[in-house]
């Protein structure tokens, strides 16, 4: 039970996990909010696969919160604990249909998801609709929760 879960925060929080600029990175004035949250998306995913921590360490609001597509909530510490355990190794991660909302200083990202994963005996490729929520503190974007749910799972084997 606690592989699938971590697996679940670790798919689902990070289909999502959107969060503010790359520590060091200055923020392009030429682009558009909107932008700024698709590239943050798209960043994260590429930390996601490399398993880069730090970046999920510094973009995760303190009282982030996350809900699985299994109803299961996680926080900050759960997501960086299952990171941090090489559990899960995502093969491939690819967003799609991403629309940003905006609300003062909060924005609402959702979209698609698919990601092929595996975890020990375990492996399949997922198919998920997320949405994120962002606020904004100081000039930068924080993700403060997350939820998936799952359109379609299709098991993989896999080879040892």
């Amino acid at each position: 039970m606690k592989r699938v879960i971590a697996i679940a925060i670790i798919l689902l929080a990070a289909s999502p996990l959107t969060f503010g600029q790359t520590k060091g990175k200055k923020t392009n004035p030429n682009i558009s909010a909107e932008q700024e949250l698709i590239q943050i998306e798209n960043e994260l995913i590429d930390a996601l696969l490399k398993r880069d921590v730090a970046v999920f360490e510094r973009f995760l609001d303190e009282d982030y919160i996350f809900t699985d597509s299994g109803s299961n909530v996680h926080f900050k510490a759960d997501v960086l604990g299952y990171l941090k355990s090489g559990d899960l190794i995502n093969e491939t991660y690819f967003l799609s249909d991403l629309r940003v909302r905006f609300y003062g200083k909060t924005a609402i990202v959702t979209g698609r998801s698919k990601t092929k994963w595996r975890a020990g005996d375990d492996g399949a490729i997922d198919q998920d609709r997320f949405t994120d929520v962002f606020a904004k503190r100081k000039g930068r974007w924080y993700l403060v929760a997350g939820q998936t749910t799952r359109i379609s799972r299709e098991q993989q084997s896999v080879k040892k």
